[in-house]
């Protein structure tokens, strides 16, 4: 069962004009659910600018294996440009993306012509699959079929709105005209009264002056606390911070909610297609083979990093190479260059290759002598 579908289901009720409702009323079921699918689409929507890059790997003796992007293939087009029984692609992964967060699998169908991928569509429900031909996906948001991980999260909220319900009215031989105080004083005298006699097998007594008039709801005020409660626990739930969802995140909170939301299902994203649309023969790389191929997603912290932070990285790159100079071209948004397979290193900022070429030119030179 789908998660809003939990929410609407378990709180009903109906919010009124002055901002009171019933416990997990429409005014809670609203704001919860709502804030949720706020959530939701932001995680949707980041996922669906993802591009899917069908790469190809040359083995390398060196041990870094040089990688193109096979741009144009079978696999970049369907996965990347089809629409894919949607108005365009952006929608269908978004739309995959909610399915995933709001249920615990969801299954995508690859259809091939021969050996070359034409379509692939989110089976629907009561649709005949299996397993070994689909692309299988798993929510990391939910525990079972039935349970999501939110769900703690929802019983949370629960009780903090029902601990703070009105029940009842209870009529006092009292008036407001004795004074705030005295008033208060009087009725909490009479509820301890109450409570006191009600110890004696669970029954009440009320004086002949006293009415207790009990409401067919039970009603409470959804106050900025309470608002501020819901959010907390379900921002807690997802792992993000709501700065994400306003748009004011720290690069901190940004990277957070990437590693925390999105990267779990990129990963899975990366694996499954990887082995569900590609090959074994040419996806697995095997000794004496000259190159093999993957579908690979750019889910590196690079992504968010701003342009300062990324020319700091350049600089560092060179003293210390981790990233070769096209890999550190895209982190920039730049294309690929031909050479640029090649790791930077310090000779004020050179490539590795033309260290060795001049260290070989030096060793021939003071051989000569």
């Amino acid at each position: 069962m789908k998660l809003i579908d939990n929410i609407v289901r378990i709180f009903t009720g109906r919010l009124n004009k002055y901002t009171q409702h019933a416990s997990w009323s429409g005014g809670a079921v609203n704001f919860t659910s709502n804030f949720i699918m706020n959530i939701q689409y932001r995680i949707a929507n980041e996922l669906s600018k993802t591009y899917f890059n069908h790469v190809q790997y040359t083995t390398n003796d060196t041990g870094f294996d040089y990688m193109k992007n096979m741009t144009g293939s079978d696999i970049d087009e369907v996965l990347n440009w089809s629409p894919k029984g949607y108005e365009n692609t952006t929608e269908f992964w978004r739309e995959v993306t909610l399915q995933l967060l709001q249920s615990k699998s969801i299954h995508l169908k690859p259809t091939f012509s021969d050996t070359t991928l034409t379509d692939l569509r989110n089976v629907n429900d009561g649709e005949e699959f299996k397993l070994n031909e689909t692309v299988n996906i798993i929510s990391p948001f939910f525990s079972n079929e039935n349970t999501s991980l939110l769900d703690n999260v929802l019983t949370s909220v629960y009780d903090k709105l029902a601990a703070n319900k009105t029940k009842a009215f209870l009529k006092v031989n009292t008036t407001f005209d004795v004074g705030k105080n005295e008033f208060k004083a009087k009725v909490l005298e009479q509820l301890a009264t109450m409570q006191e006699v009600g110890e004696f097998n669970g029954i009440g007594v009320l004086d002949a002056k006293t009415d207790l008039i009990e409401l067919n709801n039970s009603y409470s005020v959804l106050s900025a606390e309470e608002l501020g409660f819901i959010k907390t626990e379900i921002l807690s739930g997802y792992g993000i911070s709501e700065s994400v969802l306003t748009g004011t995140a720290t690069q901190e909170e940004t990277n957070t909610f990437y590693a925390n939301a999105m990267v779990p299902l990129l990963n899975q994203l990366e694996r499954e297609l990887t082995y569900k649309l590609i090959s074994s023969y040419k996806r697995v790389r095997r000794e004496g083979k000259q190159s093999y191929q993957k579908i690979v997603i750019n889910n590196a912290v690079m992504k968010f990093a701003t342009l300062d932070q990324l020319i700091k990285f350049s600089q560092m790159n060179t003293n210390t190479p981790i990233a070769q100079q096209n890999e550190e071209r895209s982190f920039y948004g730049l294309p690929p260059v031909e050479g640029g397979d090649q790791f930077f290193v310090n000779l004020n900022a050179t490539t590795s290759k033309q260290i060795e070429n001049n260290q070989s030119e030096v060793s021939i030179e003071e051989n000569n002598q």
